[in-house]
């Protein structure tokens, strides 16, 4: 439901701005953006994961669950210019995501608040295993893993306005929106899109991070349009279903006795596939910074001795 029923997030990301970095279009290069190295230049940046997260059927209920980017711009971690060729994995959690409206029979959802975090772990060879023996619990707690003990990246909903639906002339104002079937059946399935800021605090509706993500600056660059003539940093699409979950996760999801058949909600009993599109920028370091100053400060004494002379 993270795009309305969010999925499986393959995370899109977009092409770099090549005026920030000093670079033409045509120009590929690989940029190191909190030690993930993403290839960048004139194509768009792609994450691809894995993403799991519970069922919600009425107003006020909360989507929430986890993931692993599995590809950044058609690349696994491990190819050759792959985003991490030292090992690890980058994971992500998210939540916060309320019902605001749930229209039935046809089952189309707006949600508002929300949030999602990333994190990096650059152990070799990971310990995230979703399709193991882990329990929705566990496999949360493994997502969460920070090599620095600190978010990669911090986002939150960014509030859009669309047609609902389409040919009502009634227009809502939600963080994400999404088209579902049989909620909680055991047949879900279902299509989602939402947008989604930076956020600098990292404690927007109640996100558990409490921080910021270490390559926030990076991604907070306003390029994405909204409908209400604003700008967000990404556009997330997202699909799923309650199909090729684990023996573990299915096993937990299935409710006894009466009701047999039906989803837990409170697990997370769906997966999938989702994307993020945006703008990646490169920010000077700190030393780098002070390099340039050293720079123009030696520039500026030589320029006075010359007026002297």
């Amino acid at each position: 439901m993270l795009g309305s029923k969010l999925s499986k997030p393959t995370i899109a990301i977009a092409a770099a701005n090549a005026l920030l970095l000093g670079l033409t279009a045509s120009n590929a290069y690989a940029l190191n953006v909190g030690g993930v190295t993403i290839s960048a230049g004139a194509g768009p940046v792609i994450e691809v994961g894995d993403l799991y997260e519970n069922v919600v059927t009425k107003v006020g209920d909360t989507l929430s669950g986890y993931g692993e980017i599995t590809k950044i711009n058609g690349l696994t971690a491990s190819d050759p210019g792959g985003f991490l060729p030292g090992g690890g994995e980058l994971t992500f959690t998210f939540g916060g995501f309320t019902v605001l409206n749930f229209n039935t029979p046809a089952d189309t959802a707006q949600f508002t608040g929300g949030w999602i975090n990333f994190y990096l772990d650059t152990f070799p060879g990971g310990t995230v295993n979703f399709t193991g023996t882990g329990t929705s619990a566990a496999n949360l707690a493994a997502a969460s893993d920070s090599t620095s003990g600190m978010p990669w990246l911090t986002l939150m909903g960014h509030t859009d306005t669309v047609e609902v639906p389409v040919t009502s002339g009634n227009f809502v104002s939600a963080v994400v929106f999404g088209n579902a079937t049989s909620l909680g059946t055991g047949a879900d399935a279902g299509t989602g899109t939402g947008l989604f800021d930076v956020d600098p605090t990292g404690a927007a509706f109640s996100n558990p991070a409490g921080m910021p993500g270490l390559t926030n600056a990076n991604w907070d660059t306003n390029t994405v349009p909204d409908n209400i003539g604003g700008f967000a940093d990404f556009l997330l699409t997202s699909s799923f279903s309650n199909t090729g979950l684990s023996p573990a996760l299915a096993a937990e999801c299935v409710v006894t006795g009466p009701g047999t058949g039906f989803l837990d909600l409170t697990k997370t009993c769906l997966t999938g596939a989702s994307s993020l599109a945006g703008n990646v920028i490169a920010i000077p370091e700190p030393g780098s910074l002070a390099v340039m100053g050293l720079g123009l400060l030696g520039l500026g004494a030589l320029r006075r001795r010359k007026a002297v002379a």
